[in-house]
């Protein structure tokens, strides 16, 4: 004789969007320990795409008009250790044209150093690369 079969259970609910949204902010990104030196290809390895991008934080403050472009390589060489960036101090020093009214973070080069960098946009290696020094990404928002 043949074992019963099973008894069909039902699924859970499923989870309302909002519900899973909070839950997955409440949840803390754990990014691994900072690294002394990094490049796009050793932050690709070390840190997944969807885990960079909840470690970015936001903040009020995005612009619009001309958008300068800027690599972590050059950023690496003009700034020290802990040192915050942004677009007006990058307009004070020339790394960008002044009439720039927004700015994107490029992944090029080699970052060896924690920093804040705030910025309009970012490609994900570079947030990778400033997360995995120890430095924090901080996405400007409209």
């Amino acid at each position: 004789m043949p074992p019963p079969a099973p008894t069909p259970t039902e699924a859970p609910p499923p989870v309302p969007r909002e519900e899973a949204d909070e839950e997955r902010e409440a949840c803390p990104v754990i990014l691994p320990p900072p690294v002394p030196q990094i490049d796009a290809e050793k932050a690709d390895l070390l840190l997944p795409d969807e885990l960079a991008l909840r470690a970015t934080l936001t903040e009020q403050g995005g612009g619009t008009g001309y958008r300068a472009c800027i690599n972590l390589g050059e950023i690496n060489r003009h700034f020290a250790a802990e040192d915050t960036v942004t677009l007006q101090i990058l307009r004070e020093r020339g790394l960008v044209e002044a009439r720039a009214m927004r700015l994107k973070i490029l992944a090029d080069g080699v970052l060896d150093k924690p920093l804040t960098v705030k910025a309009d946009a970012f490609s994900v290696q570079a947030i990778k690369m400033i997360e995995l020094t120890g430095g924090r990404a901080v996405l400007l928002i409209d």
